[in-house]
């Protein structure tokens, strides 16, 4: 059944306080499983594995404003920056040892 809210004002008040009594009754349902399904959420969030965050920031690629300007691809800096991931991972691998 499908009633509106101006519909059910309208309603005879012996079945208007059945039908509030009856939506009541079907909210409760709904809100204690709501709760149940939270509580059950949260103690399986409790079983993730942690995973710290980086402790690092990489640098990204700037592009002089001739470049931009030009449209140049900045390969300069792109190969600046990849050599200088390289050497941190050398870096990382050495302190690892």
């Amino acid at each position: 059944m499908h009633i509106n809210p101006t519909q059910a004002r309208h309603l005879p008040p012996a079945i208007h306080a059945r039908f509030l009594e009856a939506f009541a009754h079907a909210l409760h349902g709904v809100f204690l499983w709501g709760a149940v399904l939270s509580a059950v959420a949260f103690a399986l969030s409790w079983l993730l594995k942690e995973v710290p965050l980086r402790t690092t920031l990489h640098r990204v690629a700037e592009v002089s404003s001739e470049q931009a300007v030009s449209g140049g691809t900045g390969a300069e800096a792109l190969a600046d920056l990849a050599e200088s991931r390289a050497t941190e991972a050398h870096g990382r691998e050495e302190i690892a040892r």
